[in-house]
């Protein structure tokens, strides 16, 4: 039996978890959402249209044209897909498509300059699979690799550093690389299998949330005698890294400390979404499809009906309608979501095409994320 993704039910079948007001809950025991009345079930809702796009776009259970060079992003769309309550079926496809490329979207090999080789793990690649796995219930070994036992090993036990995720490159420890958005992932994945690492790879997290509530994208350098996000002066809030952590920790809201977390990174979220509706990758920036989705996605799941409402308008506003009288360029994409305003537009004479299709497959997977937590009487499925 597959298991719901962040220890919820999916969606679609009850478009929503929303919480009747519009405060912001961030999921005690003794708060739990309530899902609003169904509304009119007359015809598809902008999420069931979005799922379907996606899901047409899909050979042998992979986005088509994502792998080899953005195989995560098949992780993102299935995320959505089961947040929107999407056919399992299409979710058992993707694990079985997912599986043949786990190894090389994990680890990595390409000769140097010198005749020889750089090998390499990743160690967020590693922490994003094994949450897609856990996902779909898939077997251990899936793809041939115990995905638990190598994100704990890509878990740092070094003195100052306990709980930081690290890549390895030529077999060699490497701290360059690995930021907040792969050690959500990796909290997330170990959490869930009650990993004994998993308190350090959480306490990790929570150190790169400044006092502002954001969380910040990249760590200090190893070498960093603090390696807090309050310490560190260039510290930037990102959207997107700030969604990303609240979705993985979630799970965790029955801990008061990540309570706390929650109500702070979902305050931050709602104080810079832009006065449309969306969020921008950076606060204050214009608002695209894919930071929206996960924002809005986050804020969904942590029970501010008021934001997400705002979000799913907004991204409703960049997604092909089902009302058969689309733009020359985008007749047959009902559902698909375009980044940002300037790419719809420009997809209206033009059409999507191959160059565009895997910006358009990621916007639609992450804004996805903000449909699915609409409500069936207001979708957001406005057309642009």
């Amino acid at each position: 039996m597959r298991k719901p993704a962040f220890g919820r039910p999916g969606l679609l079948a009850a478009a929503l978890t929303l919480v009747a007001g519009t405060a912001v809950s961030c999921g005690s025991p003794e708060s739990e959402p309530e899902s609003p009345p169904a509304g009119d079930s007359s015809g598809p809702t902008a999420a069931d249209t979005a799922v379907a796009w996606l899901s047409e776009h899909m050979t042998d259970g992979l986005l088509d044209g994502a792998c080899p060079d953005y195989c995560g992003r098949n992780i993102d769309a299935a995320l959505a897909l089961e947040a929107a309550g999407a056919d399992p079926a299409v979710l058992d496809e993707m694990e079985k498509g997912f599986e043949p490329v786990v190894a090389g979207y994990i680890s990595y090999s390409y000769p140097d300059e010198k005749g020889g080789e750089v090998t390499g793990d990743v160690g967020g690649a590693a922490a994003k699979s094994a949450v897609f796995a856990q996902l779909v219930d898939a077997a251990p070994g899936y793809g041939g690799v115990d995905l638990i036992a190598r994100v704990a090993d890509h878990v740092s036990d070094e003195p100052g550093l306990e709980g930081r995720l690290f890549d390895r490159t030529n077999g060699k420890v490497d701290y360059q690389y690995a930021n907040t958005l792969g050690q959500a992932f990796a909290a997330h994945a170990l959490d869930a299998a009650d990993h004994p690492e998993a308190e350090a790879a959480t306490q990790w997290l929570v150190q790169q949330q400044c006092e502002e509530g954001f969380f910040r994208e990249s760590f200090s350098p190893a070498s960093s005698p603090d390696q807090g996000c309050d310490s560190d002066p260039a510290a930037a809030g990102s959207v997107d890294t700030t969604a990303t952590a609240l979705l993985m920790l979630h799970d965790q809201a029955d801990d008061a400390e990540i309570e706390a977390v929650l109500s702070a990174g979902a305050a931050w979220l709602a104080e810079v979404q832009n006065a449309d509706g969306s969020w921008g990758t950076q606060p204050g920036e214009p608002g695209n499809a894919n930071s929206t989705g996960v924002a809005g996605q986050a804020l969904g799941e942590l029970g501010d009906r008021e934001a997400v409402q705002q979000a799913a308008r907004w991204v409703g506003g960049v997604q092909v309608d089902d009302s058969g009288s689309q733009p020359q360029g985008l007749a047959g994409e009902a559902g698909a979501i375009a980044f940002d305003r300037g790419a719809y537009d420009a997809a209206r004479s033009k059409g999507i095409g191959a160059e565009g299709l895997t910006q358009w497959q990621y916007a639609t997977a992450q804004g996805l994320g903000a449909l699915a937590f609409a409500s069936d009487t207001d979708d957001g499925a406005t057309s642009p």
